[in-house]
């Protein structure tokens, strides 16, 4: 959080002061996407900027994204080196890549030729080029040697693994403390944070589990639950473009992904009228017309049929096309007596306006002026008169009968629609739980966000296996060879090449050669999301 500190009255003298004090270097780029420039000191568990004008801001360290040290203009007074030194060490704190620190250091040496400061930074990049040659990395704001780095693996592993076990036994509090302080000591634990999303967003608490999700997302590059994520939770908040910019995002990073795609088919049926010719939204539903057509051709394969955003079988599927065709007939019929009973009740309302104006007229000559006395007569009213206001009293009662059917008419369809064993859409969009957690070595969280190490290459996110297609042999096991000769005999030595031989009438067989050992897969249920490194 940034807190503005009050400053009190400064006098000429003090203006005068900061006049000539050098000018400041530091630029503050925090992680909302704003800057401040100024001089920044270390404060506890943050920072205190002190800008040109005198303003103060304090600042927390987890709002930093990064700090950044400006080269002063030629002919300005420029900060001194000592000062620029003390900028330059607080700027490659935020750094995760020691090449890039050393290379700051060196073009401040060149700089700064001769001065104490440049001797003092030789030391530091003697410090540093240590650090490089040991093998030093960056873990959990610490810079750690490889051994240290393997621990705190092993450690950050073990405390998510206990967050998520808590998170499954739906202890969320439990797990929200654990994770707390995780990232109390790692604020940028990308596991940590995905699970944060997770306990906020069952807490019904949106907003704090959006802020998660996305802190967690440049951690861990194309991770295709994170992003699934941001899609459900903005599409809670309404951001309907937002939330299909996020699916269209984990398309990529997962083609094909079930969970994702039966999301999308959701969102795209329950989108608002006003959002459907939204470049955003072609671009997915292209995107979900390709990648669909390829995950039915799959999943009909094992005997799955796309029904709105669920699966059923080939039986399941002729009942619920015969039953939608029943229901669809009958709402043709409602959808007639609708029109009809409408069209009757427009009818009825422009005689009965008809009458009024009748009835109007009659009341207005029912008055005359006696040519003797001068005295208003009421005249009395002609037959028809009350002919036209029965007539009205039963078109009136016809129109309340004819409106309470259409009432009745929207109650049948309305039921009728539910009547379909599964309906098509459920309207609800599924969050993709503990399996999706993102598994992101220590370190590189801090790789990811250098801001000196160029372009970030994403960790590597294999894209989940088919589903084992019955009736296909499965790839990865080799195809046992038929019986043929007898392989070579053990007492041959193996390293002697084979002599050649004269080609036979018929090839014999070669012996087998054996295969290298595969894993076997992990068998898993239908549905279930393996996107990238994940905990199981």
């Amino acid at each position: 959080m940034m807190h503005p500190v009050p400053r009190r009255g400064i006098s000429l003298l003090g203006w005068v002061l900061v006049a000539c004090v050098p000018a400041y270097a530091d630029v503050v780029h925090l992680k909302d996407g704003t800057s401040i420039t100024g001089d920044v000191k270390r404060a506890g568990n943050g920072w205190v900027v002190t800008e040109p004008n005198g303003d103060v801001t304090r600042i927390t360290a987890d709002d930093v994204q990064s700090i950044e040290l400006v080269k002063n203009q030629p002919g300005d007074p420029g900060a001194s080196a000592a000062e620029r030194l003390a900028s330059l060490r607080r700027s490659v704190e935020y750094l995760g890549d020691i090449p890039a620190i050393l290379d700051r250091y060196q073009k401040f040496i060149e700089a700064n030729k001769g001065t104490s400061a440049a001797r003092e930074a030789e030391r530091d990049v003697a410090l540093w080029t240590e650090r490089r040659d040991q093998g030093y990395v960056k873990a959990a704001g610490k810079w750690v040697t490889p051994d240290e780095r393997s621990k705190l693996q092993e450690q950050s592993i073990q405390v998510v693994e206990q967050a998520r076990q808590l998170i499954k036994d739906n202890r969320l509090k439990d797990a929200e403390s654990v994770l707390n302080k995780v990232l109390a000591d790692d604020p940028q634990n990308a596991s940590a944070l995905y699970l944060k999303g997770l306990v906020l967003f069952r807490q019904d608490q949106l907003l704090p589990a959006r802020k998660a999700f996305e802190a967690a997302n440049p951690l861990a590059p194309n991770h295709a639950p994170t992003l699934n994520n941001l899609a459900v939770v903005n599409w809670r908040q309404n951001q309907f473009i937002a939330a299909l910019n996020f699916y269209d995002q984990a398309m990529l990073a997962s083609p094909g992904n079930k969970v994702v795609l039966d999301n999308l088919a959701e969102a795209l049926a329950a989108l608002p009228k006003e959002y459907r010719n939204h470049f955003v939204t072609q671009r997915a539903s292209r995107r979900f017309a390709e990648q669909d057509s390829k995950l039915q051709q799959q999943m009909a394969q094992q005997g799955q049929f796309r029904w709105g955003s669920a699966w059923v079988s080939q039986q399941d599927l002729d009942k619920l096309k015969a039953a939608e065709k029943e229901i669809k007939d009958k709402l043709d019929s409602m959808a007639a007596d609708y029109d009809q009973a409408q069209a009757r009740i427009v009818a009825l309302d422009r005689n009965i306006a008809d009458n009024d104006r009748s009835l109007r007229q009659m009341e207005m000559t029912q008055y005359a002026r006696d040519p003797n006395t001068g005295q208003t007569l009421v005249l009395p009213l002609p037959p028809s008169y009350y002919a036209i206001l029965r007539e009205n009293d039963t078109l009136k009662t016809e129109r309340q009968t004819l409106l309470a059917k259409l009432e009745t008419l929207k109650q049948q369809a309305k039921s009728s629609q539910q009547r379909l064993p599964t309906p098509r859409f459920t309207g609800i969009q599924q969050v993709i739980g503990v399996e999706g957690t993102p598994l992101v070595p220590v370190g590189m969280a801090a790789a990811a966000q250098s801001s000196a190490a160029g372009a970030i290459t994403p960790l590597p996110m294999p894209n989940p296996k088919p589903e084992p297609v019955p009736g296909k042999p499965d790839p990865a096991p080799p195809t046992p060879p038929k019986p043929g000769p007898a392989p070579a005999k053990p007492d041959q030595p193996p390293a002697d090449p084979p002599k050649p031989q004269p080609a036979p009438s018929k090839p014999e067989p070669a012996p087998p050669t054996p295969a290298k050992p595969k894993p076997a897969p992990t068998p898993k249920p239908a549905g279930e999301v393996n996107d990238g490194p994940a905990y199981r």
